[in-house]
């Protein structure tokens, strides 16, 4: 399980965290896991459009923590 995933802003847009997104679902599903889901802040729209590029779906399931709305998506294995 992969709690967090941060990359420092210098090193932003070359593709490390993307590799690295990929690469941890890719292995969860190798590793017999029948999903692979997130959850991000729903006025985080980088970091949605980031997770919807790498190739995750938002659902319609929506968390609120801490008085926060947030929304789950789902890896789509490509």
């Amino acid at each position: 399980m992969c709690c967090y995933l941060y990359v420092i802003p210098e090193e932003r847009a070359k593709g490390y965290g993307t590799n690295m997104v990929k690469q941890a679902c890719n292995q969860a599903i190798n590793d017999g896991a029948n999903l692979v889901s997130l959850i991000v802040a729903k006025d985080n729209y980088r970091a949605r459009k980031f997770y919807q590029n790498v190739g995750f779906i938002e659902t319609q399931t929506k968390i609120i923590k801490s008085g926060k709305e947030f929304l789950v998506s789902e890896y789509l294995n490509s």
